[in-house]
């Protein structure tokens, strides 16, 4: 078979990944048909064109493509196909074709990444439905190969539904959108980013797997030989979440113990007694240091990224699922629930600007620039 490595200027790991063609490859399970004469592979059964020009053994399947087709999307084929070629011997050919074996790809994505370009498949833009494996091909390949029109479509793709700046988080709120809740959608999406070094997806990611699932759940995917997560991002996860939460008992018995939550004598219960032991406002804020003290031994990092509003209040109405005093008439003043929240909003704020830290990864900016 022919040399088939690209070279650039550059010489980048991606301009090198196509190697030269070996014999000894099996042919492979799926997406197969006749097994072609030259005994190299099985042809594709959905991607074997007779007027197709060059042939690429991925896994033990041929696909019979175009030049021009693989030109038109990829400098590194585009580069690769400029390169002078020596002459080819009848066993470097399959069907007057010259062969590329790839090696290190999976011919599932290739299958994917084919369908995209020649069948212009767009499922993976649906709003009702995550095709991670789909979306896996687009990234591995797209990357891999510099196809940024597919890249591209599955960054922005995976943008609209795990948030990467402040405004997006907000609009799209910090719990999980329902189609990562399928399955395990969730740590699977994680490994992917992970596989690939896309490290602008891996904080929210992060938090939605602690935010989700419990201690003893997480540290479960790291047991046993196939493991699907690293020890390293296990430990990224159980470290953080630890972190939030001391984090977040912090900031939130900083307001609940204050002694006057305005810090300006604005409290409008100042002078009320309830039940003659002490203004709504302290009794408010007494159930809710209390009910601080039980999260934290029941953690909800959720907490962390939640937006300060009425039904932030009324998480610290009851302390255990009862009324915290008289039915729940003890709420906080005006003036105190303005506050209260304003410094939920503030806390919120700092968390997202810190939250890569939590997890050992770089500063935002650096990671929306990998």
């Amino acid at each position: 078979m022919s040399q088939a490595q690209p070279s650039t200027p550059n010489d980048s790991p991606e301009r090198r990944a196509v190697k030269r063609a070996r014999m000894d490859s099996k042919p492979g399970d799926d997406d197969q048909t006749s097994l072609n004469t030259s005994n190299k592979g099985n042809n594709s059964d959905r991607f074997w064109f007779d007027d197709g020009n060059v042939v690429l053994l991925v896994e033990g399947t041929l696909f019979r493509v175009h030049r021009g087709v693989l030109a038109r999307h990829s400098p590194v084929f585009r580069d690769m196909f400029k390169l002078p070629q020596p002459p080819l011997s009848q066993e470097d050919m399959v069907d007057g074709c010259p062969t590329v074996e790839f090696h290190g790809d999976r011919k599932e994505d290739w299958v994917n990444v084919f369908t995209l370009i020649y069948d212009h498949e767009t499922s993976y833009k649906n709003k009702d439905n995550f095709n991670l494996p789909v979306l896996t091909s687009m990234l591995r390949l797209g990357r891999k190969y510099q196809i940024e029109i597919i890249y591209k479509a599955a960054i922005s793709r995976l943008r609209a539904i795990v948030p990467t700046t402040f405004q997006e988080m907000t609009k799209n709120k910090s719990s999980p959108h329902p189609l990562l809740k399928a399955d395990d959608t969730l740590f699977s999406l994680l490994s992917v980013v992970l596989e690939l070094g896309i490290q602008r997806f891996m904080p929210m990611l992060f938090y939605y797997c602690i935010s989700e699932y419990s201690l003893e759940q997480i540290i479960k995917r790291h047991s046993g030989p196939n493991s699907e997560l690293p020890y390293d991002c296990i430990a990224k996860l159980v470290l953080g979440r630890e972190d939030l939460m001391s984090s977040i008992n912090k900031n939130h018995l900083a307001w609940a113990l204050a002694a006057d939550v305005t810090a300006g004598g604005k409290c409008k219960s100042m002078n009320v007694h309830y039940y003659g032991t002490s203004n709504p406002c302290n009794l408010f804020r007494a159930n809710a240091a209390t009910a601080i003290v039980i999260k934290s031994v029941t953690p909800d990092v959720r907490l962390a990224l939640m937006p300060g509003n009425a039904d932030y209040l009324r998480l610290f109405d009851s302390t255990d699922g009862q009324a915290a005093n008289r039915n729940n008439q003890v709420k906080p003043c005006e003036e105190c629930a303005k506050e209260i929240i304003r410094l939920q909003n503030a806390y919120r704020s700092r968390v997202w600007d810190n939250l890569p830290a939590f997890f050992r990864l770089p500063k935002w900016e650096s990671l929306e620039a990998l």
